[in-house]
């Protein structure tokens, strides 16, 4: 049972059951109401000719949540396109795309294999879920070339035995 406090120099009795109302409320609170999200980092790097995971988790604390769909969209310099679909009674669509034979769905993550310089961009994982809605959040994969790395790296060693 839950004490009834009135409120210094408020005891109308709508006041008393306001707080009666909001104590129930707190403790019976649904489980769907409570916080889901998806989760992705904002900026992911790869190198050229290696594979990079995009990631994208939904998080939620509800046991009633069911996916349904998995959408990435990629947004370039090169093309704006959707990639593929996961859907939970119809499986997977990979579409048409430069990505088209290096990408696959792990989980609800996005995995690039064979990375070229045309992949950076901005994707966009899509999550619907029952009986929440849809999520949506974007990250940054950008691509750099490991030669380049290695010989700025080198660079800046000999730079520093010089000194």
């Amino acid at each position: 049972q839950h004490p009834v406090l009135p409120l210094v120099g408020h005891s109308h009795p709508s006041v008393q059951l306001s707080s009666i109302c909001l104590s129930y409320l707190n403790i019976y609170c649904p489980s769907d109401l409570q916080a889901q999200k998806l989760e992705v980092l904002p900026e992911v790097p790869g190198y050229l000719g290696h594979e990079a995971v995009l990631r994208c988790r939904f998080i939620t604390s509800s046991k009633d949540s069911r996916v349904l769909q998995v959408q990435w969209d990629i947004k370039s310099e090169s093309e704006n396109s959707t990639i593929l679909v996961f859907n939970s009674d119809h499986g997977m669509t990979i579409r048409e795309s430069s990505l088209k034979d290096r990408v696959n769905l792990t989980e609800h993550s996005l995995k690039i294999t064979d990375l070229k310089l045309t992949d950076t961009g901005s994707y966009t994982c899509s999550i619907s879920v029952f009986p929440s809605g849809s999520f949506k959040e974007t990250t940054t994969l950008i691509v750099y070339v490991l030669l380049l790395l290695v010989i700025l790296t080198a660079a800046a060693y000999l730079t520093y035995i010089k000194r």
